[in-house]
């Protein structure tokens, strides 16, 4: 699928959180559930992948964003990237995602922007992963690294600019889950650099979702 890119916008809402948390927002954070569709960033005809649940656990649920049958495709000399959703349903979870990412201004040596909504706000994280690149002596060994994470707050969270049209708002009605750096959901994000990638394997939810991942991919004929 190659490298997943996405335009970034800065904004800033510089809004209280506290003070602009409707009910329906306290709810969306308590437990979100996702459509079965969802419009992110990435090349054209993988942006809107469907939703498809794997598993929950340690308080997260977590959904393939992958579309199968678009990749299953594509040559395997391109056809090298995966994506996931990260839904914090437990409040635990959630907040102890929240706290990892307060005040941080680089993680693994990867840049973390600037935030568009407020980080308490957050509920789900959309996972992106490549694999290395195929060598002569490591078609065997290749390894699912992660590439970016980008976090989200739900759409009941979301507060306009006091600017914003009745267009820009009557977009947000849509059915599917919107989660792109240009959306106001949007809150920061982890982008590794290409010799950087990020290992999955110290994160349990994330082991078992190359795990599951690869069992997806066999299930569509898809060569791992």
């Amino acid at each position: 699928m190659g490298k997943l890119t996405s335009v970034l916008v800065l904004a800033c809402l510089c809004l209280s959180a506290s003070a602009q948390k409707p009910e329906s927002c306290r709810a969306a954070a308590q437990h979100l559930t996702l459509p079965e569709s969802a419009y992110v960033d990435g090349p054209i005809g993988f942006s809107r992948p469907p939703l498809v649940f794997m598993f929950s656990q340690d308080g997260i649920d977590v959904y393939s964003a992958t579309s199968f049958d678009l990749l299953s495709r594509l040559d395997p000399s391109v056809r090298t990237g995966v994506r996931i959703i990260l839904v914090y349903q437990d409040e635990k979870a959630r907040q102890h995602k929240i706290d990892s990412l307060r005040g941080v201004v680089n993680f693994g040596n990867a840049m973390v922007p600037l935030r568009h909504a407020p980080l308490a706000n957050l509920k789900f994280a959309v996972v992106d992963f490549e694999r290395t690149p195929i060598w002569v002596d490591n078609v065997l060994t290749r390894k699912w690294l992660i590439s970016s994470v980008e976090y989200f707050e739900p759409e009941a969270c979301i507060v306009f600019p006091s600017d914003a049209s009745d267009q820009m708002r009557l977009e947000w009605t849509k059915p599917n889950l919107q989660a792109s750096q240009v959306y106001f959901d949007w809150i920061t994000g982890i982008t590794y650099p290409s010799n950087k990638r990020a290992s999955p394997d110290s994160d349990p939810v994330l082991a078992k979702s190359i795990q599951v991942m690869h069992y997806l991919l066999q299930h569509f004929g898809i060569q791992d």
